[in-house]
């Protein structure tokens, strides 16, 4: 069971001494000249007979627990004169009478409370506090809600805006991270002991807040720098600006134990607890209970290809069933989450209405509850009646008709979507012995931390029609580096052919793995991965091309090889009959490239 932190405070305030000063002033112009617009404060605070009364709540706090109250400036700035006051009982109830020197206070307090989740007192403390404004008010709660919103009104004072309406704004604001549309809530007034809809509102966002552990019931520590992380993300823009926090939410909406809950507070209250799931949007569509028409969010969650697999080649894009979005309270917004990895090097494309994703923002994300392989995720919004439509690029990297299942996710859930498996490669042409043993394999530096290209320079033996091409491996190969085919001019770089679209390891039909292997399975091994060109590359006979590879890392590039000069090192590296010995160019822009060594290496051409 979580540890969760709703806890409901009885609280007792008994005045303390304080020192009494003269009001605090501060003055109130307004100047705008063109695009500079100055706010000046000049709202005088006068001195306030002060009477009230309340509860500290997350569930209740304890008898005993101190209470301080700290008078503030127009700024909310704290002026140095304090008081203290103590909970009364176990329901968290106080009580406080003295004349003030503003009306406007911080109301503070650390202590120990009653823990709906467990059904017993907290074993550490949480702090709570309220900036209040005292005129024309008798009751004063402290909750999560009221201390969340601390910084947002400080913020929104300081922007020019008065202490009630920056109040107002802030709870508004906040009460929207939890998909709430409520104009007209005082979190000071709401009670969770109360048969109102405060009191709904007060459990069930501060249930979210606390339940908020994927693994194991929350501590006290957790909660308060959640609480701190969510309340500074707040403050700026009036908005949750991290996904983290936001799934956190989430995860917290979709997971809280409402009976047993419900339960425990009755058996505190002695009564029936309020039906707060009213204001739980459980199917994260941005409608609360209360007001959802329980639409389906997305008309399909599995996304499979229903084509013929021998129609296709290892690294066409196929595209998979169209999704619509919907659902959504309007003009709300949600994120579409795809590992980066399939992202970044192009195993799926995304189209948004008709249009390509490009650069989305890429970050770590936690999905709460939800088993993925990566936390690192292509992040791109969607809204109501966006059509999403994934384009996924075949392969062969699995035996017969296996295809490949993978997950994306929309807010939390889970979208599963099915890359399927093309028809086997057959050898084009092969340049260079293949019966190799697996000691042969050889690893060259090729360069500097600053080379970030490799090139062969290749004259064709014939013409050559393929999609795929293999020249060396790279150590860091499963970077899938891209591969760019150009004509050779005077020996530099000549006019564009081609760019591979993906960089990937594939399957050869039988009969020419057995070829390429010679009866051992040692080429599988040592094969190198395949740059993939959408369509079909047309190289001319005894014609020179520029053979380029694109490094994605920050490591010394390397490259794996099978026999030749290692020019680095200034040696020989035994040789196994590979009958093709090639330059090595290296480069650290993408044009100017010097020789680094020769070698001995194999170069296949597939369709």
């Amino acid at each position: 069971m979580q540890k969760s932190f709703l806890s409901l405070i009885t609280a007792s305030l008994l005045m303390g001494g304080g020192t009494l000063f003269s009001g605090c002033n501060a003055t109130s112009t307004e100047v705008e000249d063109n695009n500079t617009k100055t706010i000046v404060k000049n709202e005088t605070l006068q001195p306030i007979e002060a009477n009230f009364h309340g509860a500290v709540q997350k569930g209740p706090y304890l008898a005993g627990t101190v209470l301080t109250i700290h008078e503030l400036d127009a700024q909310l700035n704290q002026t140095g004169t304090a008081y203290t006051a103590t909970l009364k009982n176990d329901k968290g109830e106080y009580d406080f009478k003295g004349k003030l020197n503003t009306p406007i206070v911080e109301i503070y307090t650390n202590g120990y409370f009653y823990d709906e989740f467990y059904g017993e007192n907290s074993q550490s403390t949480l702090q709570l506090s309220a900036f209040v404004d005292l005129r024309d008010k008798s009751t004063v709660n402290l909750n999560l809600l009221s201390a969340l919103i601390k910084p947002r009104i400080k913020q929104l004072v300081e922007d020019g805006k008065t202490f009630t309406q920056a109040k107002q704004q802030a709870q508004k604001e906040a009460l929207k991270i939890f998909h709430i549309e409520e104009n007209n809530v005082s979190f000071e007034t709401l009670d969770l002991s109360k048969d109102d809809e405060g009191a709904k509102i007060l459990l069930a966002t501060s249930l979210a807040m606390a339940t908020t552990a994927v693994n194991g019931p929350i501590q006290i520590a957790e909660l308060s720098e959640f609480l701190t992380k969510l309340k500074t993300d707040l403050a700026d823009n009036g908005q949750i600006d991290d996904i983290n926090l936001t799934h956190k939410i989430e995860y917290g909406m979709q997971n809280i134990p409402i009976n047993y809950i419900k339960e425990n507070l009755k058996g505190k209250y002695g009564k029936s607890v309020v039906a707060f799931e009213e204001y739980i949007d459980f199917d994260l569509d941005g409608l609360i209970q209360k007001d959802d028409d329980n639409t389906i969010d997305l008309d399909n969650k599995e996304l499979k290809f229903t084509g013929d697999a021998a129609s296709i080649i290892a690294g066409d894009y196929v595209a998979l069933p169209t999704i619509t979005i919907k659902g959504l309270k309007e003009k709300s917004t949600t994120n579409l989450l795809i590992d980066s990895t399939e992202f970044k090097y192009n195993y799926v494309l995304i189209v948004k209405n008709g249009t390509l994703v490009e650069n989305p923002i890429i970050q770590d994300v936690v999905i709460p509850n939800q088993d993925s392989d990566s936390n690192n995720f292509a992040v791109i919004a969607v809204h109501n009646d966006d059509n999403i439509t994934l384009k996924v690029a075949a392969n062969t990297s699995y035996d017969g008709e296996k295809k490949v299942d993978k997950k994306m996710f929309i807010g939390t859930q889970m979208i599963s979507y099915t890359i399927p498996a093309a028809a086997p490669a057959t050898l084009v042409y092969l340049d260079g012995n293949a019966s190799i043993d697996e000691g042969d394999v050889r690893s060259i530096q090729i360069g500097e931390s600053d080379v970030k290209f490799s090139a062969v320079k290749y004259t064709a033996p014939e013409d050559l029609t393929f999609h795929y091409l293999s020249t060396f491996r790279s150590e860091e190969h499963y970077l899938k580096h891209p591969v760019k085919i150009y004509k050779d001019n005077n020996g530099k770089l000549g006019d564009l052919v081609a760019k591979s679209s993906i960089y990937r390891d594939f399957n050869f039909d039988s009969n020419t793995s057995k070829e390429l292997t010679t009866g051992n399975d040692s080429f599988q091994r040592i094969r190198g991965d395949f740059a993939t060109f959408s369509s079909l590359i047309h190289l001319e006979k005894d014609k020179t091309y520029w053979l380029v590879t694109e490094y994605q890392h920050e490591k010394v590039p390397s490259i794996q090889t099978l026999c030749g000069k290692d020019a680095s090192k200034d040696s020989d590296l035994e040789c196994v009959g590979i009958d093709n010995i090639q330059e090595i160019f290296v480069s650290n822009n993408g044009t100017d490239f010097t020789k680094q060594t020769d070698t001995s290496m194999r170069i296949l051409f597939a369709k």
